[in-house]
């Protein structure tokens, strides 16, 4: 009875309610990390992630060799090495890039509601989970996507330094810095562009020594690699992929950036995924200009913090506008790390646009998620599949560098030991550095009697090999195998 009575006379214990903004953020997030976890492994591996595939799953001081003589820091690698330990699916690969995509959605909130409240905040959110330049980099093996989240991060933790500079918020701040000057080196740029943006609009002058002693220590790690790494200062004078300055490139990066990569003419869904970029990019815009308006009125919530998120993602685009003259690298790739703290600012602008703004939503969401259910990329790996067991001892596979890294992280072994470059020679930016021994054939051997030529429809051409009959073709999405044989004699 005793018992009984303690148990009725105490109160009972309050349920735990999540807020309106707590509930809507949980939404979003999930449904972004959904976005990005749901078929992760669909897409065929493109070529930039064949390389990290095949750097991937060498050991950790191969691995670590190829990369510092390849064009980037190791970090990206470091965790796409850990996810390989444990399988080597497309998917495992892909893993830590959409969880590093889906981490971007909390911090775009923290921003966006600092900007103009909960609905700023779950604006920022949506904008993030949705737009398809954020969400397909976080279904690829490359360091894009976690990249554009460390830039994003780091204009957070830099603005909550500067209002606090305790030992937790600094030591944040050096972690954060840390970690996205060693994912990408233009990750370097938007730490100095944010920084500027800050001192120019923030303004918190009795707390710049310590949030700059805070930078300088995460800056640390990046000093002790760079030594390891000098052969990558050998690229900086070589020919290169990128486009230079102009209209049509940069036309091509603001399009990229509201509306995701471009398609493929010779896609048989072309006209659907080009209608859906065309919503997406609409949408984005029209929150933009909203955004634009806003910012004009001082008078708006968060035009302060505004400013300095605008300042900060267009100081970035315009310090690789500047580099690009002497280097091209005016790149959608290289602008998409550097305008992330703009993201919030489209959040705010939806957010302005209530009730209408689930549409621009939708039609972002509509372009990523038709980029990631219709097949996009040449399906490179289906020709993998259709020459395992058919690659005899006289056989040659010849690849065009496009496309060679991609046999070699899909075919079989007897069929990767067989494929080669038809070339003396290739650019560093074909992957180079992780090509094996023998990979390049300049001459075709004498005793080669059946060779295969793959190229997919974006590659330079493979030349036929003389003396050999051409005997067949087949084809599967964007990529093309022809077959030659040596006549009888």
């Amino acid at each position: 009875m005793t018992l009984l009575a303690e148990r009725v006379a105490s109160p009972a214990r309050p349920r735990v309610r999540l807020s309106g903004y707590a509930a809507g953020l949980a939404a979003i997030g999930a449904a972004g990390l959904a976005a990005r976890l749901v078929l992760l492994g669909r897409q065929p591996i493109s070529r930039d992630e064949a390389f990290t595939a095949v750097v991937a799953r060498r050991s950790w001081g191969g691995m670590l060799d190829v990369v510092r003589h390849d064009s980037a820091p190791p970090l990206s690698y470091v965790l796409d090495h850990v996810a390989t330990a444990l399988s080597s699916s497309p998917s495992l690969l892909r893993l830590p890039s959409a969880l590093a995509g889906a981490a971007a959605i909390p911090v775009a909130a923290a921003l966006g509601r600092r900007l103009g409240g909960d609905a700023a905040g779950l604006g920022a959110a949506a904008v993030c989970a949705a737009l398809p330049s954020l969400v397909i980099p976080s279904r690829d093996a490359r360091m894009y996507a976690l990249a554009a989240t460390l830039v994003m991060t780091f204009a957070l933790v830099l603005w909550r330094a500067l209002e606090r500079p305790d030992r937790g918020r600094l030591a944040g701040l050096a972690a954060v810095t840390a970690a996205a000057l060693l994912t990408h080196y233009l990750d370097a740029v938007a730490v100095v562009a944010t920084l500027a943006a800050a001192a120019l609009v923030l303004r918190e002058r009795g707390a710049w020594p310590r949030v700059l002693a805070g930078v300088a220590a995460g800056a640390v790690p990046l000093a002790a690699w760079l030594p390891l790494a000098h052969a990558q200062a050998d690229h900086a004078g070589q020919p290169f992929w990128a486009s230079g300055l102009g209209p049509a490139p940069t036309l091509g990066i603001i399009t990229q950036l509201l509306a995701g990569p471009g398609v493929d003419k010779a896609l048989p869904e072309h006209t659907l995924l080009v209608g859906a970029q065309t919503c997406s990019f609409v949408g984005a815009s029209l929150a933009g200009f909203v955004v634009l308006i806003g910012l004009a009125r001082p008078v708006r919530t968060g035009w302060r913090g505004g400013w300095y998120l605008t300042v900060a993602g267009l100081a970035g685009i315009g310090i690789l506008c500047l580099l690009s003259l002497r280097s091209p690298i005016w790149d959608a790739r290289y602008a998409s790390v550097l305008w992330p703290p703009l993201v919030p600012l489209l959040g705010l602008g939806l957010a302005w646009l209530r009730p209408v703004a689930a549409l621009p939503v939708a039609g972002m969401a509509a372009a990523a998620l038709l980029a990631a259910f219709l097949q996009t990329r040449p399906d490179v790996g289906a020709v993998a599949t259709a020459l395992r067991g058919r690659v005899g001892p006289d056989d040659v596979v010849l690849a065009a560098p496009g496309t060679y890294l991609q046999l070699l992280a899909e075919a079989d072994p007897t069929t990767a030991s067989r494929t080669h470059v038809p070339a003396a020679s290739v650019g560093w930016f074909w992957g180079g550095a992780a090509y094996p021994t023998g990979a390049l054939m300049p001459v075709l051997p004498d005793w080669a009697q059946t060779v295969r030529v793959v190229a997919a429809r974006d590659d330079a051409p493979v030349p036929p090999p003389a003396g050999h009959q051409l005997t067949g073709r087949s084809c599967s999405t964007l990529v093309c195998v022809e077959v030659y044989a040596r006549p009888a004699r």
